[in-house]
């Protein structure tokens, strides 16, 4: 794991550049899955067939950096269910707003 912000902008191209064609300076295709604050979850690189990912390895992908950083992932887990019966509802996003309200709150 590293972090973009402390990834130069030259250091990156240094990554996905290709050394096999110099006359034409292609890229190697990637896609980079972030955690938030920008931290790399996990580098798809290849050529256009072979290393892409598929959309179902984006969903796994999703659904892992989800579970670590949202904490009402497992409802079931016994640390939420009290939290439930203690009334501190606002551990349960969105609950209790409409759904405007919580794209408001995103920009």
């Amino acid at each position: 794991m590293f972090d973009l912000l402390f990834f130069g902008a030259c250091d990156l191209c240094a990554l996905i550049a290709e050394y096999t064609d110099p006359g034409h300076n292609p890229m190697i295709p990637q896609t980079i899955v972030l955690e938030p604050g920008l931290v790399v979850y996990k580098i798809y690189d290849g050529y256009w067939v072979f290393g892409r990912p598929t959309l179902e390895e984006l969903r796994q992908d999703l659904r892992t950096v989800l579970m670590k950083c949202r904490p009402d992932w497992d409802i079931t887990a016994p640390e939420m269910k009290v939290a439930w019966q203690q009334g501190r509802k606002e551990l349960f996003y969105p609950y209790g707003k409409k759904y405007l309200q919580t794209l408001g709150e995103q920009y």
